[in-house]
């Protein structure tokens, strides 16, 4: 792990904190390797973070960067949720509140 954050010249003090979480993943499920670990089992310790731990969404993010990076980048694999989702814009929200009644959805197609 250290290898590949340094190849990639990351700071010292990411690769701390990355360790850090890592370890803790590793912790949480009774020292079992993260490349045995499910799906399931990485979820469980966000929810653990977030539930039972306390964690502010700021840290969490922090260890969530941390793990898909040691998925991607140093085990090779994939896990199957999606890391981030993106932010709905003014025009997914105003077409949720206004009306088609007036058309206003047909016209702001119509523009685009």
């Amino acid at each position: 792990m250290r290898d590949v954050i340094r190849r990639k010249h990351y700071s010292i003090r990411t690769e701390q904190s990355y360790l850090d979480w890592i370890r803790r993943l590793i912790l949480f499920h009774g020292k079992r390797h993260p490349a045995q670990m499910a799906e399931a089992e990485v979820t469980g310790f966000f929810t653990h973070l977030a539930r039972d731990g306390g964690v502010p969404a700021s840290t969490q993010n922090q260890a969530l960067s941390a793990l898909l990076f040691l998925y991607k980048e140093v085990l090779k694999q994939e896990l199957g949720w999606r890391a981030r989702r993106s932010r709905p814009t003014i025009k997914d929200f105003l077409f949720s509140w206004l009306p088609d009644s007036f058309g206003v959805r047909s016209r702001v197609a119509i523009a685009q």
